[in-house]
């Protein structure tokens, strides 16, 4: 892990900012919902479910890989997906 940021860094030191490029995972552009089929005019809670449900169809429905995708703990995944 070490190795790619050596390679990937431009200075002589690795900048803070580099840190967390593994880390987060990219947003969902409108154009990406659009693709997904998420109406994004949708009171936010149905937003939500299609949202985790779009993740975890990418992830494989892997709860741990979604919820980490999704920036949240996974027995939080588990509990909105119970609701």
């Amino acid at each position: 892990m070490i190795g790619f940021f050596v390679k990937h860094c431009e200075g002589e030191y690795i900048e803070a900012d580099m840190l967390g490029v593994l880390d987060e995972p990219e947003p969902l552009s409108a154009e990406d919902a659009a693709k997904t089929g998420i109406d994004l005019s949708r009171p936010p809670a149905e937003i939500e479910k299609a949202v985790i449900r779009t993740v975890l169809e990418r992830e494989g429905m892997n709860q741990s890989a979604a919820a980490k995708r999704l920036g949240i703990n996974r027995s939080t995944l588990w509990r909105k997906l119970k609701q």
